[in-house]
């Protein structure tokens, strides 16, 4: 009998755009949800998870004629502002961001978070040994 050969061939292929994230190639609304989806309860601000509302209508939003967010006013939302932000998604057009009076925490001294200020001056190792409530004023960069 005759054997059959059979020959498989593969081919490798390269495309540069594999890889490396391009911010550019989201929509605003996509940038916005992907900055709150960390939060334990984005639907309190972008109406339901799965099929989120249109961005310049979520809560403490406010977008320009074209339809570019400028103004994201989130305060006050106690246990319902608890959970991680992907500050690196804000979109370019936001001028304002205001967010306090929120259960957030993390170490500000990681990341883009800077401290400028606190309502008393503590050494910033001894923050986390005090017992009075504590307001810190945080500067945040956007990353190059």
């Amino acid at each position: 009998m005759l054997s059959k050969l059979y020959a498989v061939v593969y081919f490798a292929c390269a495309d540069d755009g594999i890889g490396r994230f391009d911010r550019s190639m989201l929509s605003q609304q996509e940038l916005m949800e992907l900055f709150i989806f960390g939060l334990n309860e984005p639907e309190e601000v972008c109406g339901n998870r799965d099929d989120p509302d249109d961005v310049c209508e979520w809560k403490g939003i406010t977008c320009n004629a074209d339809r570019d967010i400028e103004k994201f006013l989130w305060i006050i939302k106690n246990d319902d502002g608890t959970g991680t932000l992907g500050f690196e998604f804000l979109p370019w057009s936001m001028k304002r961001l205001q967010m306090w009076r929120n259960a957030l925490s993390a170490n500000p001294t990681k990341g883009h978070l800077s401290v400028v200020g606190w309502t008393s001056t503590p050494v910033l190792g001894e923050a986390k040994n005090l017992l009075k409530p504590l307001v810190v004023f945080l500067s945040w960069r956007r990353p190059y």
